[in-house]
């Protein structure tokens, strides 16, 4: 009974070493070390963020980026091999980021990249190259463009301060020339997208005139207004406009948009919507004011261009007197291209223009041994067992 016993506890005993054994051995095969954290360095001493190498395996990695407030990124070049002779590099020793084989360019400038996944290495540790464009975001330089007076017009001519279609004013009651006390549409519709008022962004109403010389047959003018911006990473940005009684506005090559006043047959004809053929513009719906994102912006000269239009807002060419208190037209009167009448259908044509751009890069590499080569790049080791 005695060797029973103890062979029963003998193969107990054999069999939780054995257990214990297994246990240990998937644990141990499972086990992988943890992400190894370098820092991302720019123009060599300063640290703009972080380059996490994390394995996935005993034969894979992934790699990401995170940078630090006041930093973005726009391109990302990523190696990872076996050995420092398996990531692109010169005779002379320096790496090639163009041709390492994963990586990113970003339209915006971004705070984080990656994952980035390396599979199929079969020794460990592995060799990491990370490098990075990144940009200061203390550089940024705002340009703004306004609506003013002096605004090349049809090519040749300069813009002058215009009526500002008023708030609550009954025409053809409204103030003579430009009163920038009496509230525009323009100051009541661009508080609503974030600006202040009166005259959002200093814009100011401008047309060839100050009151139209054709308020009833309708008139087009095109503005054009050239600006630079420094060389850099451009950020984009917005314009705002509207313009008594329609409008298309473009960016260098590129129609930024246009208003809902503006019809098919614009701008070779102005007729109204009312009337039968192919419409120019519409006597409504200027009033409101839109926000288009720049696009084609390129550092260095841009011009905006904008085509307006005015149409009085009767469906024929005969300026009929209107009764307030009667509301109704009592008839046909002679028109005085200077005279106060012509408020009864002003024109005008307001915008604000904001661009940004980051104006300081520098390169940037993922910290740790440098390469043979003369430049400052380095590459880093992760052990995946």
């Amino acid at each position: 009974m005695r060797r029973a016993k103890t062979l029963a506890v003998s193969l107990a005993a054999l069999l939780a070493l054995a257990l214990a054994a297994l246990t240990f051995g998937v644990s141990s095969a499972s086990a992988l070390p943890g992400p190894v954290t370098q820092d991302l360095i720019a123009g060599q001493n300063q640290v703009v963020g972080s380059v996490i190498a994390t394995p996935l395996s005993s034969t894979s990695l992934k790699v990401e980026y995170q940078l630090n407030a006041g930093w973005c990124l726009t391109q990302t070049h990523v190696a990872a091999a076996t050995s420092l002779a398996g990531i692109p590099h010169t005779k002379t020793g320096n790496p090639i980021p163009g041709q390492f084989p994963q990586g990113d360019t970003f339209s915006t400038c971004q705070t984080s990249a990656g994952p980035y996944t390396f599979t199929g290495l079969t020794t460990t540790p592995a060799y990491v190259a990370a490098h990075a464009v990144v940009w200061d975001k203390s550089s940024l330089t705002t340009t703004t463009v306004v609506s003013r007076p002096g605004v090349t017009v049809n090519g040749s001519g300069s813009a002058v301060a215009a009526l500002e279609p008023g708030v609550g004013v009954s025409y053809p009651g409204c103030p003579a020339g430009d009163d920038d006390s009496i509230p525009s549409l323009w100051d009541s519709n661009a508080k609503l997208l974030g600006g202040a008022t009166p005259n959002w962004g200093s814009a100011d109403w401008i047309w060839t005139t100050p009151y139209p010389l054709t308020p009833v047959a309708g008139e087009v003018a095109t503005f054009s207004d050239g600006f630079t911006l420094p060389a850099g990473f451009q950020l984009g940005g917005t314009l705002t406009i509207t313009a008594d009684n329609a409008y298309s506005a473009t960016l260098n090559s590129t129609l930024l948009g246009h208003s809902i006043s503006l019809g098919p047959g614009f701008p070779g004809t102005l007729m109204e919507n009312a009337q039968v053929g192919s419409w120019g513009v519409a006597s409504q719906g200027w009033q409101l004011v839109n926000q288009y994102p720049l696009t084609g912006l390129v550092a260095g000269a841009n011009t905006l261009h904008v085509t307006a239009a005015n149409e009085y807002m009767y469906p024929d060419d005969s300026y009929l007197n209107w009764d307030s208190g009667a509301q109704t037209y009592l008839g046909s009167i002679s028109i005085d291209p200077d005279g106060a009448t012509q408020c009864i259908n002003p024109a005008g044509l307001i915008y604000n223009l904001t661009a940004g751009t980051y104006t300081h890069s520098e390169t940037a590499w993922a910290a740790g041994t440098g390469f043979a080569g003369a430049n400052w790049a380095t590459y880093f080791t992760v052990p995946l067992s």
